[in-house]
């Protein structure tokens, strides 16, 4: 904290401070500003808050040479997430010690940034930030940020509301930034409209009704709850028939598929586990057909698809004892932990019990 980046503000200034930094990161709020009084005397604090929290940065005693100067500081906050919290209602003032406050106006850039992931209005700009693989936002704190905000404006858009559900479960389930019971209340609401979505899922809607499946079934491995999770990814299986009209499911499809059979396989029950494979063969070949390869994500996704339904290929052979050299390697072998990052995550933290199934001989 000291002198504000632009140093001694001009006499005849008329704006007195600026808000220039709210950066969020896994520790927190990196928070900047600076102001500055007419009458020299330097502020004592500098407060961020909003409709529910409020911090106070206090700053060191000035000496007389920060009289008539612009005084700035910047500093990380440790702030706890709220996801009732309204947090596009930011706003930070400079305080004196005569109890005078001056609202501090973000800067054009920082306002950009406020407006982009805090105070998006549509579903098209939540995508864009947070769903679209290319260019999404990674930080788990902003995620779950973003997730509050869709869950709080979403209204009656449907494909918006589960959209938000999806990376609010994720956030639940791996950095416990939206606590169990608001994630079960999240997993409630999902649960009484999915009859009536799923039926008539297809396109885009398809994506966000099975995502929602899976992500719920994600959250029931990691709170030990190994029925419903049974559950919630073979209801992704389900909808394999409407493969063409969304290709990019195919590697949900195979993810679930491959978890639900290693759940049923691990609780004895085989000939389930089998039914489950029994199309990975052809699963591969039947999405890959009506995508379009058009940019170097889609690439990556039919890279990654490969990878999840070889590994379900492999586990169906495994199952039916045909692991000659020409099918399978020598040791072949498949693990709960392979399927996905979410997966393996889950698994190294001790939530998820790792599930490895190996050829015989």
């Amino acid at each position: 904290m000291g002198d504000s980046p632009g140093g001694l503000a001009p006499p005849n200034a008329t704006r007195q401070g600026a808000w220039e930094k709210l950066e969020i990161g896994r520790e927190g709020f990196t928070l900047a500003g600076w102001a500055r009084r007419e009458d020299g005397t330097p502020p004592v604090a500098f407060e961020l808050g909003w409709d529910r929290h409020r911090v106070q940065i206090q700053l060191p005693p000035q000496g007389p040479e920060a009289h008539g100067r612009a005084i700035g500081f910047e500093t990380l906050i440790g702030m706890p997430f709220d996801p009732h919290e309204d947090w596009s209602s930011a706003a930070l003032s400079a305080v004196w010690a005569d109890g005078d406050r001056l609202p501090l106006p973000p800067t054009p850039a920082l306002e950009e940034a406020l407006f982009r992931f805090f105070r998006f209005e549509d579903f098209q700009s939540f995508q864009l930030l947070f769903q679209n693989p290319a260019f999404r936002v990674n930080d788990p704190l902003l995620q779950a940020h973003g997730a509050a905000r869709a869950l709080r404006i979403a209204g009656d858009d449907v494909d918006f509301r589960l959209a938000g559900t999806i990376v609010a479960l994720y956030r639940a389930i791996e950095e416990g930034s939206f606590r169990r019971e608001e994630a079960e209340r999240l997993i409630s609401l999902w649960q009484e409209q999915q009859a009536g979505l799923g039926a008539e899922a297809k396109g885009a809607r398809l994506r966000w009704v099975t995502s929602t499946h899976l992500a719920a079934g994600y959250a029931a491995l990691a709170w030990g709850d190994l029925s419903r999770a049974r559950a919630e990814f073979t209801a992704v299986t389900g909808f394999a028939d409407r493969l063409e009209t969304w290709p990019q499911f195919l590697s949900n499809l195979g993810i679930a598929t491959m978890i639900a059979a290693l759940l049923a396989h691990d609780a004895g029950e085989h000939a389930e586990a089998a039914r489950l494979l029994e199309d990975a063969e052809r699963m591969y070949p039947r999405g890959v057909a009506p995508l379009q390869i058009w940019n170097f994500h889609m690439f990556e996704e039919l890279r990654f698809a490969l990878h999840v339904w070889q590994r379900c290929f492999v586990l169906k052979k495994i199952l039916e004892r045909e692991a000659a050299a020409h099918i399978l390697p020598p040791g072949s072998k498949v693990a709960l932990s392979e399927m996905s990052a979410t997966m393996r995550r889950l698994v190294e933290r001790g939530l998820v019990r790792d599930m490895v199934v190996a050829a015989p001989g």
